[in-house]
């Protein structure tokens, strides 16, 4: 039995981490086989789905077609089903050759599509689902070689590995996609940094605010301020935050060159039990940019007019009843009954317990 070489093996445990990575893998081994197209074949048996992904040199319509149209015919996949995991099932083995000329699976579709012999590689059978690798090679190439079925089981052992391994791991993979996701909802600029200021996470908020250097900045991976003494001021923080013996949270103005509003950095301890590299969550605070609350969930709850929402929204982003007043050309008494109406609507009584109450609308980007 050939071995399979040690790139391929790096791809096929490297998957088990990395699913995207399961897409190149299935590309490796369509290319040590000999296979002109190679899919990955999920049959789902508590939930009764069936999914073909990733896929390689299949165009995903003919994907599509396969799970819609001919799966429910599909010959092999009986066989398949009751077939010993790691064991390469061929098409022009266990098929009768009569019967792939005239079956409407490889007539109709297979053919057509490019296949006509398959290669199938059951990695995962139990009661909860049915994992397979599909090979294929067009019916003019004639079927697989010896080689090709032997390093097809050569590899049989260490996809079972990684499909095991995969299947343990989704969980915290989809966590932690989840939990980043979640952060990119934030308006507010967040940032994962380690002791000696190194970035480990940054949201899109944060990722636009160094795309403008201005106050802060990413250089060789750590993070500094532009202003030589708020970078003093950044790493002191940092440090009591993350070297302490009793790591504290703590505060800090960055000036910036181009506007006289300073950025404000909020720091706290970030506990990871998983580590012993220290680190820190960072949020910042920049006047200029505060984020627009979500203006429709705010007018719907409230029921505000579009003069009181216009309104509110300004008081929240920071701005002064006579500014807004003087930008719009309105007298600053014109504005007042707006507030007082908008008092009313949200059981506050004055502007700095409106914005308190409304805060919660200016997280979300």
């Amino acid at each position: 039995m050939p071995l399979p070489s040690p790139s391929l093996l790096h791809q096929v445990y490297l998957a088990a981490i990395t699913p995207e990575a399961w897409g190149t893998v299935l590309g490796a081994i369509g290319a040590a086989t000999g296979s002109a197209m190679a899919s990955l074949f999920v049959w789902d048996r508590q939930h009764r789905t069936q999914l073909m992904a990733p896929v390689w040199q299949i165009d995903p319509e003919v994907a599509e077609r396969y799970l819609r149209d001919f799966a429910a015919i599909d010959p092999m996949r009986g066989p398949i089903d009751g077939w010993p995991v790691g064991a390469p099932f061929e098409s022009s083995v266990q098929l009768d050759e009569d019967l792939r000329r005239r079956d409407p699976f490889f007539r109709e579709f297979l053919v057509p599509s490019g296949g006509g012999h398959v290669l199938g590689l059951p990695i995962a059978n139990d009661r909860s689902r049915l994992v397979s690798v599909a090979l294929h090679r067009a019916e003019a190439s004639g079927p697989f070689t010896a080689e090709a079925v032997a390093t097809a089981r050569g590899l049989a052992g260490h996809l079972h590995r990684a499909i095991g391994l995969h299947a343990r791991l989704a969980p915290l993979h989809e966590a932690g996609q989840l939990a980043l996701a979640a952060l990119d909802a934030l308006a507010t600029p967040a940032l994962v940094v380690t002791a000696d200021q190194r970035v480990m996470l940054a949201n899109a908020a944060a990722r636009a605010l160094l795309r403008a250097p201005d106050g802060l900045r990413e250089t060789g991976g750590r993070l500094v301020a532009t202003d030589p003494g708020g970078d003093e001021r950044l790493a002191r923080m940092i440090a009591e935050s993350t070297l302490a013996r009793r790591a504290i949270g703590g505060a800090c103005h960055l000036a910036r060159a181009q506007v006289a509003e300073p950025l404000t950095i909020l720091c706290t301890p970030l506990p990871l039990p998983w580590t012993e590299r220290p680190m820190a969550l960072l949020l910042v605070d920049d006047p200029l940019q505060r984020p627009f609350p979500l203006a429709d969930a705010l007018a719907r709850l409230y029921r505000l007019t579009p003069a009181e929402l216009a309104l509110t929204m300004a008081l929240l982003a920071g701005r002064r009843l006579e500014d807004v007043a003087a930008e719009r050309g309105v007298a600053v008494s014109t504005l007042r009954v707006h507030l007082r109406s908008v008092f009313a609507k949200t059981d506050c009584t004055r502007q700095s317990e409106l914005q308190r109450r409304l805060a919660v609308f200016t997280l979300l980007r």
